[in-house]
């Protein structure tokens, strides 16, 4: 290790293998010499009281006292990774221009402007049914894998929705449910409104809300072989909803790549 250590402030100890305890954590790093010298791994430790902030911190430094981060020369790179810091040789990296890794960036940049061409409520829709994940990375995933499949990635249907009588519902509501989750709950004050669905995502639970009191009037299990329009009523709460298909402005053209 000569001409290189882990450096801390003043009272730090760069190298100390014997301190093993509690106190210490220990980072595995390869250090590539070149100079005369054998490859070697070496396992040391690095003080915990190095702080700045309340933030660990880890310096690469040679015997002058002149500290380093990221790449040093052609040889080491200093970087961490979950949360421990450690310093390894240096690698070229591949080449990133494969047959494969160019059908692949071309394949997500068509699934990316598919999502821009979608509508807001579209959006919408994959934001509320994605779990895990942003409702952008769900509709890349299922575009990308649809393309991979040769087969048409799908898009939500739009429907639109208006009182039967053109009057807006004072407390009234349109909710739309998946699965006991929420994907739409929309106010009546407007009189009108539009959602957006998939098919795959079936089946949807359609209730109608009025003050406190509520009446589910729809299952539908199968999107595709629905009658439209749909009628939503409940008498109950004196509400009549008209529901019907919308063109999408959000359908791509799927090209297999």
């Amino acid at each position: 290790m000569e001409g290189w250590s882990v450096r801390g402030p003043p009272d730090s100890v760069a190298f100390a293998p014997s301190l093993l305890d509690s106190r210490w954590f220990h980072v595995l790093s390869m250090l590539e010499l070149r100079d005369g010298m054998m490859n070697t791994y070496r396992q040391c430790s690095i003080s915990p009281t190095w702080w700045d902030g309340g933030k660990r911190k880890m310096k690469i430094g040679n015997v002058f006292g002149t500290t380093f981060k990221g790449q040093i020369g052609k040889k080491i790179v200093a970087s961490t990774w979950k949360g421990h810091e450690y310093i390894r040789s240096y690698q070229k990296p591949q080449d990133a221009k494969t047959e494969d890794q160019t059908r692949q960036r071309a394949l997500f940049k068509e699934a990316a402007e598919a999502w821009k061409r979608l509508s807001h409520r579209q959006q919408e829709f994959y934001e509320r049914i994605a779990v895990g994940m942003s409702g952008y990375n769900l509709f890349l995933h299922r575009y990308m894998e649809a393309v991979r499949g040769k087969v048409e990635p799908e898009v939500p249907i739009q429907m639109s929705w208006t009182t039967e009588d053109g009057k807006p519902v004072d407390e009234g509501r349109l909710v739309v449910a998946h699965g006991g989750k929420q994907l739409f709950n929309d106010s009546l004050r407007d009189a009108k409104g539009e959602v957006a669905l998939t098919p795959s995502d079936a089946p949807y639970v359609f209730v109608l809300r009025k003050g406190m009191d509520e009446d589910v009037v729809l299952e539908v299990k199968d999107l595709l072989e629905t009658d439209v329009p749909m009628v939503l009523e409940s008498k109950t709460l004196g509400i009549k909803l008209v529901a019907d298909v919308l063109p999408s402005p959000g359908e791509p053209s799927a090209k297999a790549i």
